[in-house]
Protein backbone atom coordinates (compact mmCIF):
# COMPACT_ATOMS: atom_id res chain seq x y z
CA UNK A 1 0.00 0.00 0.00
CA UNK A 2 1.30 3.44 -0.87
CA UNK A 3 2.45 5.38 2.19
CA UNK A 4 0.36 8.39 1.09
CA UNK A 5 -2.92 6.56 1.80
CA UNK A 6 -1.71 5.65 5.29
CA UNK A 7 -1.25 9.33 6.14
CA UNK A 8 -4.07 10.96 8.11
CA UNK A 9 -3.53 14.29 6.29
CA UNK A 10 -4.52 12.66 2.99
CA UNK A 11 -7.91 11.69 4.42
CA UNK A 12 -8.67 14.79 6.51
CA UNK A 13 -8.51 16.94 3.38
CA UNK A 14 -11.43 14.89 2.06
CA UNK A 15 -13.27 15.36 5.38
CA UNK A 16 -13.03 19.14 5.01
CA UNK A 17 -14.42 18.97 1.47
CA UNK A 18 -17.31 16.76 2.60
CA UNK A 19 -18.12 19.12 5.47
CA UNK A 20 -18.24 22.09 3.12
CA UNK A 21 -20.56 20.28 0.71
CA UNK A 22 -22.83 18.98 3.43
CA UNK A 23 -23.14 21.97 5.79
CA UNK A 24 -26.85 22.46 5.18
CA UNK A 25 -27.84 18.82 5.69
CA UNK A 26 -28.23 16.97 8.97
CA UNK A 27 -25.67 14.25 9.80
CA UNK A 28 -27.60 11.46 8.08
CA UNK A 29 -25.77 10.66 4.86
CA UNK A 30 -22.61 12.65 5.48
CA UNK A 31 -20.62 9.42 5.68
CA UNK A 32 -21.84 8.32 2.23
CA UNK A 33 -20.90 11.68 0.72
CA UNK A 34 -17.46 11.46 2.32
CA UNK A 35 -16.95 7.95 0.93
CA UNK A 36 -17.85 9.03 -2.60
CA UNK A 37 -15.45 11.97 -2.34
CA UNK A 38 -12.72 9.70 -0.93
CA UNK A 39 -13.12 7.13 -3.70
CA UNK A 40 -13.11 9.90 -6.32
CA UNK A 41 -9.93 11.40 -4.83
CA UNK A 42 -8.23 8.00 -4.68
CA UNK A 43 -9.04 7.45 -8.36
CA UNK A 44 -7.78 10.91 -9.36
CA UNK A 45 -4.55 10.20 -7.47
CA UNK A 46 -4.18 6.74 -9.03
CA UNK A 47 -4.48 5.08 -5.61
CA UNK A 48 -7.90 3.43 -5.86
CA UNK A 49 -6.64 -0.16 -6.16
CA UNK A 50 -8.56 -2.36 -3.74
CA UNK A 51 -10.47 0.37 -1.89
CA UNK A 52 -14.19 -0.25 -1.50
CA UNK A 53 -17.02 1.39 0.36
CA UNK A 54 -18.39 -0.68 3.22
CA UNK A 55 -21.40 -0.07 5.44
CA UNK A 56 -23.13 -1.04 8.62
CA UNK A 57 -26.90 -0.87 8.81
CA UNK A 58 -27.58 -3.00 11.84
CA UNK A 59 -25.48 -2.36 14.92
CA UNK A 60 -26.07 -1.40 18.54
CA UNK A 61 -23.64 1.48 17.88
CA UNK A 62 -26.07 2.93 15.36
CA UNK A 63 -28.94 2.52 17.80
CA UNK A 64 -26.99 4.47 20.43
CA UNK A 65 -26.11 7.31 18.05
CA UNK A 66 -29.46 7.57 16.29
CA UNK A 67 -27.93 7.00 12.86
CA UNK A 68 -29.67 4.69 10.39
CA UNK A 69 -26.42 3.59 8.73
CA UNK A 70 -22.73 4.37 8.58
CA UNK A 71 -20.27 3.93 5.71
CA UNK A 72 -16.50 4.05 5.37
CA UNK A 73 -13.79 3.18 2.84
CA UNK A 74 -11.53 0.20 3.38
CA UNK A 75 -8.96 -2.00 1.76
CA UNK A 76 -7.80 -5.47 2.72
CA UNK A 77 -4.06 -6.05 2.37
CA UNK A 78 -2.47 -9.22 1.08
CA UNK A 79 -1.95 -10.40 4.65
CA UNK A 80 -5.69 -10.04 5.35
CA UNK A 81 -5.53 -6.87 7.47
CA UNK A 82 -8.20 -4.25 6.91
CA UNK A 83 -7.18 -0.60 6.57
CA UNK A 84 -10.15 1.62 7.47
CA UNK A 85 -10.54 5.22 6.31
CA UNK A 86 -13.58 6.64 8.09
CA UNK A 87 -13.71 10.40 7.64
CA UNK A 88 -16.92 10.74 9.63
CA UNK A 89 -16.05 8.48 12.56
CA UNK A 90 -16.72 11.48 14.81
CA UNK A 91 -20.43 10.84 14.31
CA UNK A 92 -19.91 7.62 16.24
CA UNK A 93 -17.09 8.54 18.63
CA UNK A 94 -16.54 12.25 19.28
CA UNK A 95 -12.85 11.72 20.02
CA UNK A 96 -12.40 11.02 16.27
CA UNK A 97 -13.67 14.39 14.99
CA UNK A 98 -11.22 14.26 12.06
CA UNK A 99 -11.98 10.61 11.37
CA UNK A 100 -10.33 7.27 12.00
CA UNK A 101 -7.57 6.06 9.68
CA UNK A 102 -5.78 2.86 10.51
CA UNK A 103 -6.05 -0.89 10.80
CA UNK A 104 -9.42 -2.18 11.93
CA UNK A 105 -7.71 -3.93 14.83
CA UNK A 106 -6.43 -0.56 16.15
CA UNK A 107 -9.89 1.03 16.18
CA UNK A 108 -11.48 1.86 19.55
CA UNK A 109 -14.19 -0.50 20.77
CA UNK A 110 -16.98 1.86 19.69
CA UNK A 111 -15.77 1.68 16.09
CA UNK A 112 -14.63 -1.95 16.16
CA UNK A 113 -18.19 -2.95 16.89
CA UNK A 114 -19.35 -0.96 13.88
CA UNK A 115 -16.64 -2.41 11.63
CA UNK A 116 -17.75 -5.90 12.76
CA UNK A 117 -14.62 -7.10 14.54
Amino acid sequence: MTKKVLDKDYWTGIVKTADELYQSVFNTGLCAVWCQLALKQLKEDGLEGGFVQNASTNSPVLDRTGLRFHTWVERTSEDGKRFIADGTAGQIDSSYKDGFYGSAEEAPESLRELYRL
